[in-house]
């Protein structure tokens, strides 16, 4: 009688105990692997490009043109003639104050000095302050109010007309000014009703911003807005 194969201890036979083979993919296996990587490698790349552009500095828009200051004759605190052509080929800075003024242009003026003093002797911006009380404020009375914030001779206090003064703030630089029908009366107290925004006019004599005195972020903003000015040449 012929005997079959011997029995392995656990009852399997040979077959059975042999090592399996390699296993192979099906196309279907292979195909959504592929697409796996090519899904990783993706967002890798998209990772280190959204990190790379992170970390370059924003560049800032260019300042927009928004009008041009008009042509003015007025008088320096100094006694000299100032016109727009005074400040051709250099930025500058204008507001409009009075010195009778008892609350917002002592203020201003004490903005307007850190600005000044931020910048330095050696700038070549101008700063200019336009009185909306050209009766009151003749040279020698803005000469003393200029005195009082150690005013350099860059930063102009100009009087004139009233009327013209008046149409300059209105119609050339587009700020609003009023006489105040309750003036003296508490707690309005101001005679003369006007904006407290600096202006900045580039290199040709065009307002390109405007900026609340009273904001500490905004004065930066003008700062960073002057030096680009400054390096640009106006563009």
């Amino acid at each position: 009688m012929t005997q079959g194969p011997e029995a392995s201890p656990t009852g399997a036979s040979p077959a059975d105990s042999e090592p399996a083979g390699p296993s192979v993919w099906t196309p279907v296996e292979v195909l959504l692997w592929g697409i796996l990587g090519v899904v990783i490698l993706g967002i890798l790349g998209l990772t280190t490009w959204m990190r790379s552009n992170s970390e370059r500095p924003t560049q800032a828009l260019p300042l927009p043109i928004i009008t041009e200051v008009p042509d003015f004759s007025l008088t320096n605190r100094d006694g000299s003639t100032v016109d727009r052509g005074t400040f051709l080929g250099e930025p500058w800075v204008a507001d409009f104050i009075f010195t009778r003024c008892a609350a917002v242009c002592p203020r201003m003026s004490q903005q307007m000095q850190r600005v000044v003093e931020a910048l330095g002797e050696e700038t070549t911006v101008r700063f200019v302050s336009f009185s909306v009380d050209p009766e009151y404020d003749t040279p020698e009375v803005l000469a003393e109010y200029a005195g009082r914030f150690q005013a350099p001779s860059h930063w102009y206090f100009l009087t004139g007309d009233r009327q013209r003064l008046h149409a300059l703030s209105k119609e050339g630089f587009l700020l609003s000014i009023a006489e105040d029908p309750a003036a003296g009366l508490p707690p309005i107290n101001e005679p003369i009703i006007h904006s407290n925004r600096f202006v900045l006019v580039d290199q040709e004599g065009r307002i390109r911003s405007y900026y609340d005195a009273f904001d500490d972020a905004e004065l930066e903003r003008l700062l960073d807005d002057l030096e680009e000015l400054v390096a640009s040449g106006g563009d």
